[in-house]
C-alpha cells in the first residue's frame, strides 16, 4: 500500500484489494478483504504475482489493464491497452437506453449502431438485456478496439441469440450501400477538448488511446461528424434516436448549435436531416452527462435525395 500511496495512486487501498484478489485467482474484491481479515499467508506464486501487480500499478498503469478483465454493468469484459477502460458513468447510459427502449418498443428486438465501440462495453451490455434477435454493429478507428470488441462479443453473447459485429469505420462515414438501417445510435465518443488532455490523470495520459479521448478544440468534433451522417444510418420508419455520453458542458452547447443547424436546413426544406436535442440526462452526481437526440419524421418530399449532398 505504501508504494502505491507514494506513487499517488488514487484510492490506493481499493487498487491493492483488487490486485490481491486477482493474485489469489479471484475476480471478486471481497476475496482480498477476507484473506486479509483471516491473516491468510500467500503462497510464493501468489506473492510474486501480487508484487508484480503492485509494481505495475505504481507506474499508474490502470488496474483494469493489469488484471486483464473487468466487470461492466452485468457482464465481464477483457481489457487490452490502449483501448479505453469503460467508465462507471457509461453504465448509467446503458440503464437509460434500456428503460427508453422498453417504453418505445417493449419486447421488440433492436437494431443499433455503436459509434466508437472500444471494448464493446456499451453495445454488449445493451444486448445482454435487449430482446432476442437484437443486433448491434460497433465501429471504431482503432484495430485493437475492433478485435477486442469482437472477442468480447463471443464471450458475452455465447448463450444468447443476439448478435454483435465490430468493424473499422470512421464516425463521419456514410452508411455503406446495402447495409441495413438502424433503430437508434449509441456513442461514447471522444469528447475531451484537445487542450485538456495533458491535464488528465497519468492512468489516462500514459496508457489510454488519445484518439478515443481527443474531441478537438471544443470536444465536439467527432460528435459533429456523427450527427452529419446519422440520418443515413437510421431507419426512417423507426424511432431515429441518438444517445450520447458527453462532457458536462456539452448538452447546452449542442442544443444551441443544433437549433441553428436545423434552422439552416429548414431554409432548404429539409429539416428532417438534422436532429434536435430531446432531453439531457444527469449522471448520479447530478451532472448533465447524457444527451438524447432525435430526428423528426421524414417529409414526403420526392426531391429530398437531390439536396442531400449539398447540406452536409
Amino acid at each position: 500500500i505504501l508504494l502505491l500511496e507514494e506513487s499517488q495512486v488514487p484510492d490506493a487501498m481499493a487498487s491493492a484489494e483488487w490486485l490481491l484478489a486477482h493474485a489469489l485467482g479471484s475476480t471478486i474484491r471481497s476475496t482480498a478483504r477476507s484473506a486479509i481479515a483471516e491473516g491468510r499467508r500467500l503462497t510464493p506464486v501468489e506473492e510474486a504475482r501480487f508484487q508484480k501487480f503492485i509494481s505495475r500499478r505504481s507506474t499508474r498503469e490502470p488496474t483494469q489493464y493489469i488484471v486483464g478483465k473487468w466487470g461492466f454493468h452485468d457482464i465481464e469484459l477483457e481489457m487490452r491497452p490502449p483501448v479505453l477502460v469503460p467508465r462507471p458513468e457509461t453504465e448509467e447510459l446503458v440503464d437509460l437506453i434500456l428503460t427508453w427502449w422498453q417504453q418505445q418498443k417493449s419486447d421488440a428486438p433492436a437494431r443499433f449502431l455503436d459509434v466508437g465501440c472500444g471494448t464493446g462495453c456499451l453495445g454488449l451490455a445493451l444486448l445482454n438485456h435487449l430482446p432476442s434477435g437484437s443486433f448491434c454493429r460497433g465501429i471504431d478507428i482503432n484495430p485493437t478496439a475492433v478485435s477486442l470488441a469482437n472477442s468480447n462479443a463471443i464471450s458475452v453473447l455465447r448463450s444468447r441469440s443476439n448478435e454483435y459485429i465490430a468493424e473499422m469505420r470512421q464516425a463521419g462515414t456514410l452508411r455503406p450501400q446495402g447495409e441495413q438501417t438502424y433503430d437508434f445510435i449509441v456513442s461514447n465518443p471522444p469528447y475531451i477538448p484537445s487542450r485538456d488532455l495533458e491535464l488528465l490523470e497519468p492512468e489516462v495520459v500514459r496508457f489510454e488511446d488519445k484518439a478515443a479521448l481527443d474531441g478537438g478544440d471544443d470536444g465536439l468534433s467527432v460528435v459533429r461528424q456523427l450527427l452529419d451522417r446519422a440520418h443515413s444510418y437510421l431507419d426512417p420508419t423507426s424511432v431515429r434516436t441518438i444517445w450520447l455520453e458527453l462532457d458536462v458542458s456539452h448538452p447546452l452547447t449542442l442544443s444551441a448549435e443544433l437549433s441553428s443547424r436545423r434552422a439552416w436546413a429548414a431554409s432548404f426544406g429539409f429539416n428532417e436531416l438534422k436532429p434536435e436535442l430531446i432531453q439531457s440526462h444527469t449522471d448520479l452526481s447530478g451532472n448533465p452527462r447524457f444527451a438524447q437526440l432525435a430526428f423528426p419524421s421524414p417529409s414526403p418530399s420526392p426531391s429530398s435525395c437531390f439536396y442531400l449532398s449539398s447540406i452536409q
